[in-house]
This record gives structure tokens, C-alpha cells and sequence, in this order.
């Protein structure tokens, strides 16, 4: 009993115990370190206050917002923003979509419609065709950027996975419409002046003889 007794006294005792030099120590540590990454200015507006809890609540309502600097970095990234190269677009257009996300939480949100010009913008190289058909088929109203997200995906894994070429009007070629008929010629079509130019032997021989007929008709 004695033993129950103890042992209820040391877990009570140990809940409770408060040691204020303990809390001094930490709280001044903590507020020494805030102070060493703050200018001279910020300092002066803090030293009235008294715990670490009230400074860095303080430093959050009045600094914890995006400067126009960064929010200019981030707009940068967006219009410059481009899809290259044959590797799948999902990872990059995951960063624009992260970048419209961190913009709206400096608040600098960018517009539904926007955000999906944009991405048609950074795909219009790579995916024209693409592009021209969804603006075809859209009202600006009914823009959307996940639609476009999925199109430029599906078509890769299209294109890349199964081997499927992406439709395209293409202009053939002279050489490859020489292969397919080896009498056409390039801005004339079928090569037809030899037949043209041939005359035959009987046209040829009526020529001589009424010319022949001509000259004895002169003497």
C-alpha cells in the first residue's frame, strides 16, 4: 500500500512540475536566435515582447507576406514557361500548376483562364495541332486546365507508348512523288513533253514533200 502510495506521488509530482529557470533559459534562447536573423529596425518593434510566442506571432501577422520582387519571380517562371522535349509532360506541368499555387497563396492569384492559355501557350510548339482543335472546340468561358493537362498527356503516352503517330497534314514531297511516278516532274506534274515534242515519221514526211513541190513550182 505504501509502495502504491509512492508511486502515485512521483507520477503527480513528475506531471506537475514546473522548473522557471528551466522556461527562462529556453525562452531567452529562442528569442536570442529570432533576434540574430532580424534588422536593427525589427528589433526595436519586438522588445516589449516578452515570450518567443508573442515575437514570432507578431513577425507572422505584419512580414509573412510575398514581396512584389518574389512575386515577380514567380510571374517570370509563368511566361516563360515552355514543354520540350519527348519525356512525359506530366512533371512539368505539375510545376506550372505548383506555380499558380504558390502565387495564390502570396496573393497574386491567377485567373481560371489564364492559367489555361497559359499552359495551351507552353504547348502550342510541341502539340499545334492540338491546340488548334480544343480552341476550336472551347468558348473562352470553357477553358479549363486540367482538360488541356490530360490532352497533352494522353496524346504522349499515344504517341510514345503505343507507337501511334500524331495525325498531321503533310505536303509530299518531290522526291516521294518522283519514287510513286517516275514521270512527274516538280511544278509540271507528268513529264508529257517527250510526247509533245515527238512528231511522227509520216507528219514529217508531208513536210518535206509539199516543201519539195513548193521549190520545183518556183522555176
Amino acid at each position: 500500500m505504501e509502495s502504491n502510495e509512492c508511486a502515485r506521488e512521483v507520477v503527480v509530482s513528475g506531471a506537475v512540475a514546473y522548473n522557471p529557470d528551466k522556461y527562462y533559459n529556453l525562452n531567452n534562447g529562442a528569442k536570442g536566435s529570432i533576434k540574430q536573423r532580424l534588422s536593427n529596425a525589427i528589433i526595436e518593434e519586438i522588445k516589449d515582447l516578452s515570450s518567443t510566442k508573442e515575437i514570432w506571432k507578431h513577425l507572422e501577422e505584419k512580414y509573412n507576406k510575398a514581396g512584389s520582387a518574389q512575386v515577380f519571380r514567380d510571374i517570370q517562371k509563368v511566361y516563360a514557361f515552355q514543354i520540350k522535349g519527348s519525356l512525359n509532360p506530366e512533371t512539368e506541368i505539375s510545376k506550372l500548376a505548383l506555380l499558380f499555387a504558390h502565387l495564390k497563396a502570396q496573393g497574386a492569384e491567377i485567373s481560371k483562364f489564364y492559367q489555361a492559355m497559359t499552359l495551351l501557350n507552353a504547348g502550342s510548339m510541341k502539340w499545334p495541332h492540338l491546340v488548334s482543335i480544343y480552341l476550336a472546340q472551347h468558348e473562352m468561358k470553357e477553358l479549363n486546365f486540367n482538360e488541356i493537362k490530360v490532352m497533352f498527356i494522353a496524346d504522349w503516352h499515344r504517341t510514345t507508348t503505343l507507337g501511334q503517330p500524331t495525325p498531321k497534314i503533310n505536303k509530299i514531297s518531290g522526291v516521294q512523288q518522283k519514287k510513286r511516278d517516275p514521270n512527274w516532274k516538280k511544278g509540271k506534274g507528268k513529264d508529257n513533253t517527250k510526247s509533245d515534242s515527238t512528231t511522227s515519221p509520216s507528219s514529217s514526211s508531208n513536210s518535206k514533200s509539199s516543201s519539195g513541190r513548193k521549190f520545183r513550182g518556183g522555176h
